[in-house]
């Protein structure tokens, strides 16, 4: 009876991981310089890259953001199982800090996991397309289709209950960091790197 709850309890450690790395940066910012600050960034702060979209808003913005994590992990194909799609994660959080301090130097202050959650999307759809999955082009579609509602309306409730604008410049850009990180995990099981099939915990 423990053996079979254990198997049902543990593919859920990544999930509450990410909670509590996420809790954890919100309690501690107060104290420690962790949020993107692009001065502070240019003048040789730079593991804010790696920190900076762990930091929320507010609760209702850390809220959302682990709300939506827990449904996309859920849902991610079994290549993404496990911890695997936590490092993935943590990757897609350097990668969008790092294209917003390129690409969008308007942007001086940036919190949430969205722009990376956005890429973690775009990546589970690439590989559910390389397993033959059409759910993968559903999500593709859906993607766009929420990038689209982003460009042209601005969604005022979100706006009201985050305290701050909608950040669409990282959505767009998580989304494109996503997708060219899968195209190169693409590239890499087709070199003859052995894809994983079963889920992991590890």
């Amino acid at each position: 009876m423990t053996h079979q709850y254990l198997r049902k309890i543990i593919p859920l450690f990544p999930l509450f991981t990410v909670c509590l790395l996420a809790s954890i940066a919100q309690l501690v910012a107060a104290a420690l310089p962790l949020a993107y600050d692009r001065v502070a960034i240019l003048q040789g702060e730079w593991w804010r890259l790696l920190t900076g979209g762990w930091l929320h808003h507010n609760l209702n913005h850390l809220l959302m953001n682990l709300l939506a994590w827990g449904l996309i992990y859920l849902l991610l194909p079994q290549c993404l199982a496990g911890y695997r799609s936590v490092w993935v994660l943590i990757l897609q959080v350097a990668l969008v800090d790092t294209f917003l301090l390129v690409l969008v130097p308007t942007t001086h202050f940036y919190w949430g996991l969205s722009g990376a959650l956005h890429g973690l999307f775009a990546i589970g759809a690439l590989l559910m397309i390389q397993q033959r999955d059409r759910q993968g082009w559903w999500w593709l579609l859906g993607l766009l289709a929420k990038l689209g509602c982003d460009l042209l309306r601005t969604d005022s409730l979100t706006t009201e209950l985050i305290g701050t604008r909608v950040h669409v410049e990282s959505h767009i850009i998580g989304a494109i960091s996503g997708v060219l990180t899968g195209l190169l995990l693409l590239l890499w099981y087709r070199r003859g790197a052995k894809e994983p099939t079963k889920p992991s915990a590890l």
